[in-house]
């Protein structure tokens, strides 16, 4: 009788253990979390200067090489999107990354140069040249893990 109730335990938990799932088994709804939205601003003008000469009257006005300023630099910062969080082994999910956007850059145009007067005599005039215009990257976070 020893024996026979000794087995009938050492049966009842080996087939409870070959009865458990095994890992990575379970029905899961865990789903990582989605990635961050970038969006970089817009970048702002860059016009080179121009040259404005009016002459009225009588009488001269002498007036040199005139050259209008050069545009200057305009650009945005990069954005780079958060990523998303991991799911959780057996439940839950990830959190969304943070969305990310750099504001828009303001505009670097060049000064400009004016002559008036009477009987205007130039030696030349030239508009400056345009500047730079840069938008930075936009970078979207990547989406979390899902098991």
């Amino acid at each position: 009788m020893r024996f026979s109730l000794a087995f009938a335990l050492l049966a009842i938990s080996l087939s409870e253990t070959f009865a458990a799932p095994t890992p990575g088994s379970f029905p899961s709804s865990a789903s990582g979390g989605n990635g961050g939205n970038a969006v970089s601003g817009n970048s702002g003008n860059v016009n080179g200067g121009s040259v404005v000469t009016t002459g009225w009257g009588w009488g001269p006005v002498y007036s040199g090489h005139s050259q209008g300023g050069n545009g200057g630099f305009s650009g945005t910062g990069a954005a780079i999107g958060g990523d998303g969080g991991n799911a959780g082994l057996f439940s839950g999910s990830g959190g969304n990354g943070g969305n990310a956007q750099s504001g828009n850059a303001g505009n670097a145009n060049g000064g400009s140069v004016i002559t008036t007067g009477s009987g205007i005599v130039s030696g030349g005039g030239k508009g400056g040249n345009g500047g730079v215009s840069k938008s930075g990257n936009a970078i979207a976070g990547s989406g979390g893990n899902s098991h």
